[in-house]
């Protein structure tokens, strides 16, 4: 095995929600590199998680299709805004806030009350414009989950009276990989690893290939001790239903049932074990027969 080599060659933050970093793995085996960036890049986007506004609450608002007194936008250009809003929660935990401020003003994230757990990477976002002197409250609900998928129907009776947000959760923007071939002789090589990968500013690139390894690293461990006593009961399970089962289930003439009779055989798992030439010895059972025989065995167990 040849000793494993990583390195960073680029790392560029153009601003706070923009984060990256191109990474080198050295001295991998042949056909390594592909299973290895795959398997890396399908953990980031669906297992690291994130944090994100999930729902919303604002007196006499019913409907996201409805418009919000003294706000210059309606109810789904607000939720749309807060979706855009990036958060890094480092205890995951739900939280619920609110928001109270009077107008004339522009409300930006930065003036969303938090606990010192919760940042928020874009803190200039725009959220809404009051154009009056009315007084803007919202209540809002912050939790942590992976990939993009929230199912509505398990919170809706958790947040009553909420209105609800799709969330995203993933905190990577992207990732891509390129294999570079390294000839070491005329018939063996190795292979290089360049991999590249955008986040949010919630988590740095060199995180998202941290959490990601370590859930590869926890995932594979448990391949180690892999117990096979489930397959063994279901099995005797199939033998005990198959005793069950009487010969009449199968579709075969009279006079094969009464020679199996009088052989003391009733049930198919006491047919199955016969050999061809045990059945050959029953009294009225030729080759005729037995071919009827199996082929009424296939029939019942396909």
């Amino acid at each position: 095995m040849f000793n494993l080599q990583l390195s960073c060659l680029t790392s560029i933050i153009t601003k706070t929600e923009s984060h990256y970093c191109e990474f080198l793995l050295k001295n991998l085996y042949r056909g390594q590199s592909i299973t290895i960036a795959n398997a890396l890049r399908r953990t980031m986007l669906a297992h690291i998680k994130g944090s994100a506004i999930i729902a919303i609450k604002i007196k006499n608002i019913s409907n996201e299709f409805s418009s919000i007194p003294g706000l210059k936008e309606d109810t789904l250009e607000l939720m749309l805004n807060l979706k855009t809003i990036i958060i890094r929660n480092t205890n995951y935990k739900p939280y619920k806030g609110s928001l109270t401020i009077q107008g004339p003003a522009i409300i930006t994230s930065n003036l969303l009350d938090l606990p010192k757990t919760i940042t928020i990477i874009n803190k200039q976002q725009y959220i809404a414009t009051i154009t009056d002197n009315t007084i803007f409250q919202m209540d809002f609900y912050i939790i942590s989950g992976s990939g993009y998928y929230l199912n509505q129907q398990n919170i809706q009776k958790k947040y009553n009276d909420f209105l609800f947000i799709d969330a995203v959760f993933i905190p990577i923007i992207s990732c891509t990989y390129k294999q570079i071939n390294i000839s070491t002789t005329e018939y063996n090589y190795f292979e290089h690893l360049s991999y590249k990968i955008w986040t949010n500013g919630s988590i740095s690139p060199y995180q998202a290939l941290t959490y990601s390894s370590n859930i590869l690293e926890l995932t594979f461990a448990q391949l180690k001790n892999l117990v096979f006593k489930k397959i063994e009961k279901k099995k005797k399970k199939q033998q005990k239903a198959r005793k069950l089962i009487k010969i009449e289930e199968l579709t075969l003439s009279n006079r094969i049932y009464n020679a199996l009779h009088r052989a003391k055989i009733k049930s198919i798992e006491e047919l199955r074990q016969k050999s061809n030439k045990e059945l050959l010895l029953i009294k009225n059972l030729g080759l005729k027969s037995l071919k009827e025989i199996s082929i009424a065995l296939t029939k019942i167990h396909k």
